[in-house]
């Protein structure tokens, strides 16, 4: 996972950087659409992939979760 990531609230409606076929979250379960999934940049400011705007749990790529968010938007730190 990237070092920083900084979440947007551009839709990959507006922004369509991503070919997603998810319908929904697999955190939180909530449907998702194109104007749900927010882009996601790294460290360089460079979009990597797509958050859920309900859990904000973070996906790349062919709907990969590699992030696991929380709806209350609290940085979650330590070891998994």
């Amino acid at each position: 996972m990237p070092k920083k990531i900084s979440h947007s609230d551009i839709s990959l409606y507006l922004m369509p950087m991503y070919r997603s076929s998810s319908k929904s979250c697999k955190v939180c379960n909530k449907k998702l659409n194109s104007r749900i999934k927010m882009i996601v940049f790294n460290e360089k400011y460079m979009p990597i992939g797509f958050s859920c705007k309900y859990c904000h749990s973070i996906y790349v790529e062919n709907d990969i979760l590699i992030g696991v968010g929380n709806p209350d938007k609290v940085d979650i730190h330590g070891e998994t």
